[in-house]
């Protein structure tokens, strides 16, 4: 525990691992930050089923073997695009404003620097829908099956399966304030110069509400 001041080095337990820096110390303790559950529980809000097909493309731009003496990591950074429609479960609120396209930028990091092994991948997102613009962020595990035990379908090594979250507030429009936040499913194909990919987007549109 550390009183009074942010150390310099950060160790989760003695003599094993490595040492952290201050900025990324700084990092974990601000994630935690700004998370209010009394707020989150007080406040009146409406709900709306959010339901998205999106096919899309990305392309590397950067790209950096990095190694360590007991790991090695593939880096790639890139920007991607993609095309925004309803899904089956959308709602009307919905089907109005969002329908439409998105672009962003993002990094996805594989293990042992190879694009199928199991990896994430961390970005932005600037969404246009018919009726509101958007700004977020969205992460993923890719080449990872996460319901082995859920389903018993999948396996532990899934190349060309991802799955995360997309998480944006509306910046411009009707309901500007409201938010959209759910969960992403993507099948995608990669390759040297980036990939293509097919998504479902489930979620919900967040406003909040006067109480009458």
């Amino acid at each position: 525990m550390v009183v009074g001041g942010e150390p310099e080095t950060v160790r989760p337990e003695q003599g094993k691992g490595n040492p952290m820096s201050r900025e990324a110390w700084q990092r974990i303790v601000d994630a935690g930050k700004g998370y209010d559950p009394q707020r989150m529980f007080s406040d009146y809000v409406c709900l709306h089923d959010v339901s998205k097909v999106i096919r899309g493309r990305s392309a590397v731009q950067q790209q950096d073997m990095q190694e360590c003496p007991d790991c090695k990591t593939l880096k790639r950074m890139g920007e991607y695009e993609m095309e925004i429609e309803s899904g089956p479960c959308d709602s009307p609120q919905s089907r109005e404003m969002l329908n439409g396209y998105a672009r962003g930028q993002l990094v996805a990091a594989y293990r042992d620097g190879v694009l199928t092994n199991r990896g994430g991948m961390s970005g932005n997102i600037e969404w246009q829908g018919q009726g509101a613009t958007l700004l977020g962020r969205v992460f993923a595990m890719l080449n990872a099956g996460t319901h082995q035990e859920i389903g018993g379908c999948d396996k532990c090594a899934m190349p060309g399966h991802a799955e995360g979250w997309l998480r944006a507030g509306i910046i411009e429009g009707d309901c500007t304030g409201c938010r959209v936040n759910g969960a992403v499913v993507y099948t995608f194909e990669a390759g040297e110069e980036g990939a293509e990919f097919k998504a479902q987007f489930e979620g919900l549109l967040i406003c909040q509400c006067n109480a009458d």
